[in-house]
């Protein structure tokens, strides 16, 4: 590619198409392929800037659960593979799905796993989701049901601003498992 030539449109096939039931991708006890695809694809929009172009592509039904999904694998994964940097791709797929989001609390959900497992490979959670922040545009917009504090603020940065209870797994309805694959997150309501 020439200097000053735009470059080809994003491929966001691995968040539009496949898995067809992002349901059944999310149950998934192994890696999928789509995993290494939706990695790929946040690389390459951090790696050129390409975030208002990939934020601009997704809507609350196109592309959004694909990545609420791949932030909730990323966090179970990252801990199995003891891999930062699988739990900072999680960080910012949420970040950028939070922009076009139907309902703030789904990525609550995913956040309450990304925070745990951080402190769970002796990460700094909070610098860790600060880092994935700076890395994403600045956000003014609304999401449906989100309270007026975080309705036009960035998701991640007001993530910090919530109590430790309210970070946690348990409020979540979330505990740690393990099943013959490894670490897991299990739902308990």
């Amino acid at each position: 590619m020439s200097t000053g030539s735009a470059p080809p449109p994003l491929n966001i096939r691995c968040l539009t198409e496949t898995p067809k039931d992002y349901g059944d991708y999310g149950k998934l006890l192994s890696p999928h392929p789509v995993d290494g695809e939706i990695a790929a694809l946040l690389r390459e929009v951090e790696a050129f800037d390409r975030f208002p172009e990939l934020i601009g592509a997704l809507t609350p039904r196109v592309g959004w659960e694909a990545l609420w999904v791949f932030a909730w694998r990323a966090a179970t994964f990252a801990v199995r593979r003891r891999d930062p940097e699988l739990l900072r791709a999680g960080l910012v797929a949420i970040g950028v799905a939070s922009r076009n989001s139907l309902d703030y609390r789904d990525e609550l959900v995913a956040l309450a796993m990304l925070w745990h497992s951080a402190g769970l490979l002796d990460l700094d959670a909070e610098e860790e989701v600060r880092a994935a922040a700076a890395k994403l545009p600045l956000f003014v917009g609304t999401a449906r049901h989100a309270p007026p504090s975080e309705a036009e603020a960035d998701r991640l940065t007001c993530w910090l601003e919530r109590s430790p209870r309210n970070q946690s797994l348990a409020v979540m309805g979330l505990r740690e498992g393990k099943e013959k694959s490894g670490f897991r997150y299990v739902q308990h309501l």
